[in-house]
């Protein structure tokens, strides 16, 4: 979920899950969803022959330790930060891998 997102999960089968406000974060959820924590509560409930799937009605049975929507709030505002420093690192090294071809330009030019 990026910030430019409408907030909520989509699942390949196009379910939309969206936190209520005051009770589950939206981002939050996601984050959480995708942590170890989350891993291990979808393969708890996962099921399938051939490979493993999450319905929605499996998802709706699991049972999670929320803290409280502050706290959720909280981290969603910092999890929001993550991608533009993302962004700002990945030119920054773009810049770096950049450095030895303009150094050695420059001692070409003198």
């Amino acid at each position: 979920m990026d910030d430019d997102d409408e907030p909520g999960i989509t699942s390949p089968d196009y379910v939309v899950l969206k936190g209520r406000p005051g009770v589950v974060d939206s981002r939050w959820f996601y984050y959480w969803l995708r942590s170890p924590p989350g891993e291990r509560c979808i393969q708890s409930l996962a099921r399938g022959a051939v490979r493993e799937r999450m319905l929605f009605n499996r998802l709706a049975e699991g049972e999670i330790e929320l803290p409280d929507y502050e706290t959720q709030l909280k981290a969603s505002k910092a999890l929001a930060q993550i991608k533009p420093m993302r962004t700002a690192i990945r030119k920054q090294i773009a810049e770096l891998e950049l450095l030895p071809q303009k150094l050695l330009a420059q001692v070409f030019e003198s």
